[in-house]
Protein backbone atom coordinates (compact mmCIF):
# COMPACT_ATOMS: atom_id res chain seq x y z
CA UNK A 1 0.00 0.00 0.00
CA UNK A 2 1.26 3.45 -0.87
CA UNK A 3 1.82 5.95 1.94
CA UNK A 4 0.58 9.89 1.35
CA UNK A 5 3.30 11.98 1.84
CA UNK A 6 2.66 15.41 4.05
CA UNK A 7 4.27 18.94 2.55
CA UNK A 8 4.99 22.00 4.20
CA UNK A 9 5.43 24.99 2.10
CA UNK A 10 8.07 26.88 3.06
CA UNK A 11 7.56 31.27 3.24
CA UNK A 12 3.71 30.43 3.32
CA UNK A 13 2.94 31.17 6.96
CA UNK A 14 1.22 27.64 7.53
CA UNK A 15 1.05 27.05 11.04
CA UNK A 16 3.24 23.89 12.80
CA UNK A 17 -0.09 21.92 13.25
CA UNK A 18 -1.24 20.81 9.51
CA UNK A 19 0.49 20.34 6.40
CA UNK A 20 0.48 22.39 3.55
CA UNK A 21 -0.56 19.47 1.24
CA UNK A 22 -0.40 15.48 0.82
CA UNK A 23 0.44 13.64 -1.94
CA UNK A 24 -1.25 10.03 -2.40
CA UNK A 25 0.34 8.47 -5.62
CA UNK A 26 -1.12 10.82 -8.46
CA UNK A 27 -3.49 12.85 -6.17
CA UNK A 28 -2.55 15.93 -4.34
CA UNK A 29 -4.88 17.41 -1.65
CA UNK A 30 -3.89 21.29 -0.52
CA UNK A 31 -4.74 22.73 2.79
CA UNK A 32 -7.05 26.18 2.66
CA UNK A 33 -4.74 28.31 1.02
CA UNK A 34 -4.98 32.05 2.62
CA UNK A 35 -3.65 35.71 1.58
CA UNK A 36 -0.74 35.77 3.92
CA UNK A 37 2.81 36.39 2.07
CA UNK A 38 6.00 35.13 3.20
CA UNK A 39 5.99 37.90 5.77
CA UNK A 40 2.60 37.11 7.18
CA UNK A 41 0.94 40.21 5.63
CA UNK A 42 -2.57 40.44 4.56
CA UNK A 43 -3.48 42.92 2.46
CA UNK A 44 -6.72 44.37 2.88
CA UNK A 45 -8.74 44.71 -0.81
CA UNK A 46 -10.50 41.37 -2.03
CA UNK A 47 -8.95 41.52 -5.26
CA UNK A 48 -5.27 41.47 -3.94
CA UNK A 49 -6.25 38.75 -1.36
CA UNK A 50 -8.04 36.62 -4.25
CA UNK A 51 -4.55 37.18 -6.45
CA UNK A 52 -2.51 35.89 -3.74
CA UNK A 53 -4.75 32.74 -2.05
CA UNK A 54 -4.42 32.28 -6.18
CA UNK A 55 -0.46 32.44 -5.61
CA UNK A 56 -0.23 30.73 -2.62
CA UNK A 57 -1.76 27.56 -4.55
CA UNK A 58 0.42 27.52 -7.58
CA UNK A 59 3.59 27.30 -5.04
CA UNK A 60 1.72 24.99 -3.26
CA UNK A 61 0.56 22.44 -5.97
CA UNK A 62 4.02 22.99 -7.24
CA UNK A 63 6.11 21.67 -4.28
CA UNK A 64 3.38 18.86 -4.53
CA UNK A 65 4.40 17.85 -7.75
CA UNK A 66 1.43 19.60 -9.23
CA UNK A 67 0.51 22.81 -11.04
CA UNK A 68 -2.90 24.89 -11.82
CA UNK A 69 -3.62 22.62 -15.21
CA UNK A 70 -4.01 19.67 -12.98
CA UNK A 71 -6.70 20.99 -10.79
CA UNK A 72 -9.61 18.29 -10.15
CA UNK A 73 -11.63 20.40 -8.07
CA UNK A 74 -11.78 23.76 -6.24
CA UNK A 75 -13.72 24.83 -3.34
CA UNK A 76 -13.14 28.15 -2.21
CA UNK A 77 -14.54 30.12 0.68
CA UNK A 78 -15.23 33.61 0.57
CA UNK A 79 -16.42 36.25 3.59
CA UNK A 80 -19.16 37.35 2.18
CA UNK A 81 -20.52 36.43 -1.48
CA UNK A 82 -20.78 40.31 -2.21
CA UNK A 83 -17.46 39.32 -3.46
CA UNK A 84 -18.24 36.68 -5.68
CA UNK A 85 -18.57 38.55 -8.73
CA UNK A 86 -14.82 39.97 -8.50
CA UNK A 87 -13.49 36.56 -7.29
CA UNK A 88 -14.77 35.53 -10.47
CA UNK A 89 -12.88 38.31 -12.43
CA UNK A 90 -9.74 37.29 -10.50
CA UNK A 91 -10.67 33.69 -11.13
CA UNK A 92 -11.22 33.76 -14.50
CA UNK A 93 -8.71 35.86 -15.47
CA UNK A 94 -6.07 33.05 -13.81
CA UNK A 95 -7.57 29.59 -14.58
CA UNK A 96 -9.00 30.24 -18.25
CA UNK A 97 -5.54 29.27 -19.85
CA UNK A 98 -5.93 25.47 -17.61
CA UNK A 99 -9.14 25.37 -18.22
CA UNK A 100 -12.06 25.71 -15.97
CA UNK A 101 -12.16 22.78 -13.47
CA UNK A 102 -15.41 21.98 -11.14
CA UNK A 103 -15.72 24.19 -8.20
CA UNK A 104 -17.76 24.78 -5.59
CA UNK A 105 -18.37 28.88 -3.88
CA UNK A 106 -19.45 29.56 -0.52
CA UNK A 107 -20.33 31.67 2.37
CA UNK A 108 -18.37 31.37 5.46
CA UNK A 109 -18.92 34.07 8.74
CA UNK A 110 -16.00 34.75 10.83
CA UNK A 111 -12.95 34.82 9.18
CA UNK A 112 -10.66 36.54 11.44
CA UNK A 113 -10.09 39.43 10.31
CA UNK A 114 -8.83 40.96 7.81
CA UNK A 115 -9.28 37.61 5.49
CA UNK A 116 -12.14 37.52 2.77
CA UNK A 117 -11.21 34.37 0.83
CA UNK A 118 -9.79 31.08 1.05
CA UNK A 119 -8.81 27.92 -1.32
CA UNK A 120 -8.25 24.48 -1.54
CA UNK A 121 -8.63 22.01 -4.34
CA UNK A 122 -7.54 18.40 -5.11
CA UNK A 123 -5.36 18.13 -8.08
CA UNK A 124 -3.41 15.41 -10.06
CA UNK A 125 0.24 14.81 -10.15
CA UNK A 126 2.02 16.31 -13.29
CA UNK A 127 4.07 13.78 -15.51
Amino acid sequence: MKRRELIEVPGLGNPKWYAGGSRFGDLVWTAGQVPVNSEVEMPEPFREQAELVLDNLETTLKALGSGMGAILKMNAYLESLDDFDLYNEVYVKRMTEHGLPPRTTVEVVRFPPPMKIEIEVVAHVLR
